[in-house]
């Protein structure tokens, strides 16, 4: 071994509190499965993935690689049977729609997360596509009182369905509209033991109904624009219950626009709450963003601050705009949220910063963005909050790293990056994300692997919840070095018996061997800058090394 300079140079750290476990090449060898996460199920997850002998179909596991499996080829063969659709969990089983054969064939199915357990529960014809596209629409759904009720349309046109989880249990709930017209049915919710949506019977317009989930019991609740005209002008209406109000848009008079209502469960008791937009037939579109025990925060349009976040405690006196983020008539369309700590974090968008993560309790003063993620006009955060512990799990990505996992605790301090995946700007490609038993679940492209992008998990140290700030006193020294040099590692107390090399475009360069901290670089190196990352047992650690000529 050549002898070692005595310098010893203290690098820049990056601190991964976690390690990432590959729990199955679900496709293997390179090819891509790309595990799309629904939920929690039973003893562990349900998603969808790739295979080039099945399409995408319905999986499941319970974190072991040998508990990973194909619960149905929906559609047989390498045709796939998943498009975009809303997935809901009644008890054990998860209700979704699948593309079940050729053309846009479409049926109901549930899973319990067990092959004998994913069944078809009926046959729902031909999916009705927009006009000049051929796309299928997601079918929207909701959970009432134990049955699944979703949005579909077959011969009898748009209609309410409900299913309790039988063929013959699953059908038009009432078709109010006969004929192929149709009511078109949206905005569906439960309040006070009804659930509310809106729907057209040919004669009011599109108006407000509920649902005591019978036939007989599902009525028009208030033809709020008295007439044939529509209270409501929206295909996804926003409707949302705070300090049992149901709150929700809607244009009452023709000089009035489409402004906030409030409803107490009564028709007299529905009524305009605010017109925020004010000029006659301006409207302000509300639509829910997210709620904390006191106060909301919701996106409204106005003539002269644009698409912005606005609050309410549920008084008229407390419903306002919470701040003009971008200054003038520019919108910011803020979306996205999670709460946490009595706070809201919400992504918002303008020309200057991209989307990234802003944080509120309610007040003008502290709404502010948390550490711009990836300065510039290019946007930083990617949305998927999953909380574990204290924090928040998000996806975010920067010029450094590119996509990657980060975290918040809801501070400037606590907002960083948690998990470099895949060192190098290139980044791991995550974008599908849960908690299950204490471990993060998500699909990552690990470019020193031939494994694709796939599914893995990982499992922080109990002392890191609520705390990332653990300290390695790691040295590496001589650091810059030449190629084929020794150098020595210290400060790492568990046995490490090889140390991974990766270019900062995440390719894994090599693998060195570690003799008692000692690392004998290959001859064959180049000069520039590495990544060396030290695989613990429980969390793993990357640091820089640079090769001089």
């Amino acid at each position: 071994m050549k002898k070692t300079k005595l310098l010893i140079l203290f690098i820049s750290l990056f601190p991964s509190l976690f390690s990432q476990i590959l729990v199955s090449d679900i496709d293997s060898g390179i090819n891509n499965s790309r595990p799309s996460i629904i939920g929690k199920l039973n003893n562990g997850i349900f998603f969808f993935a790739s295979h080039k002998d099945y399409g995408n179909e319905p999986w499941f596991s319970d974190g072991t690689k040998a508990g990973t499996i194909l619960l149905k080829d929906i559609r047989s063969g390498a045709s796939s049977s998943s498009f975009a659709s809303q997935y809901v969990r009644i008890g054990d089983y998860y209700y979704f729609i699948a593309n079940h054969s050729s053309g846009f064939a479409i049926s109901l199915w549930r899973t319990n997360g067990t092959v004998s357990g994913t069944e078809m529960v009926k046959d729902l014809g031909v999916a009705k596509i927009p006009q000049g596209g051929g796309t299928i629409l997601p079918l929207p759904m909701i959970v009432f009182k134990d049955k699944l009720y979703f949005i579909h349309e077959d011969y009898r046109g748009k209609e309410l369905w409900v299913s309790d989880g039988t063929s013959s249990g699953t059908d038009v709930l009432l078709d109010i509209v006969s004929g192929p017209v149709g009511s078109s049915p949206s905005g569906l919710i439960v309040y006070k033991d009804h659930l509310y949506f809106f729907a057209d019977n040919g004669s009011v317009g599109s108006e407000l109904w509920r649902t005591d989930g019978s036939s007989g019991g599902t009525k028009l609740f208030k033809d709020i624009y008295s007439g044939a005209i529509s209270s409501n002008t929206s295909t996804y209406p926003s409707l949302f219950v705070f300090k049992d109000m149901l709150f929700f848009g809607a244009q009452g008079t023709h000089d009035e626009g489409v402004e906030l209502y409030r409803c107490d469960g009564t028709p007299n008791g529905t009524a305009l709450f605010k017109d925020i937009n004010t000029p006659i037939q301006a409207s302000s579109y509300p639509a829910f963003i997210a709620a904390t025990d006191n106060y909301f925060i919701f996106r409204a349009n106005t003539s002269t601050d644009g698409a912005e976040p606005w609050v309410s405690d549920g008084t008229l006196s407390g419903t306002k705009l919470l701040k003009d983020i971008t200054s003038g008539t520019g919108s910011t369309y803020p979306s996205q949220p999670a709460v946490i700590n009595n706070k809201i974090l919400f992504s918002v968008y303008n020309a200057n910063t991209g989307s990234e993560l802003w944080v509120t309790d309610g007040t003008d003063v502290n709404t502010k963005m948390l550490n711009e993620i990836n300065p510039g006009t290019a946007s930083g955060f990617g949305g998927q909050f999953t909380q574990l512990g204290s924090k928040l799990y998000f996806i975010g990505t920067d010029m450094d790293h590119g996509k990657e996992l980060w975290e918040t605790d809801g501070t400037d301090n606590g907002t960083k990056l948690s998990l470099d995946i895949n060192p190098g700007a290139l980044g791991s490609e995550i974008s599908s994300l849960i908690e299950f038993e204490g471990d993060l679940y998500f699909n990552a492209n690990i470019a020193s692997t031939l494994f694709g992008n796939e599914l893995y998990k990982f499992k922080p140290q109990s002392s890191s919840i609520g705390n990332s700030n653990k300290i390695l006193n790691l040295s590496i020294f001589p650091n810059p070095c030449k190629t084929g040099e020794v150098i020595h590692v210290s400060g790492i107390n568990e046995s490490v018996d090889k140390v991974q090399v990766f270019s900062p475009l995440g390719i894994n360069v090599c693998e060195i061997q570690n003799q008692n901290g000692l690392l004998e670089l290959p001859d064959n190196l180049s000069c520039g800058l590495y990544f060396l990352k030290f695989n613990l047992e429980h969390y793993s650690y990357t640091a820089k090394l640079i090769i001089e000529p």
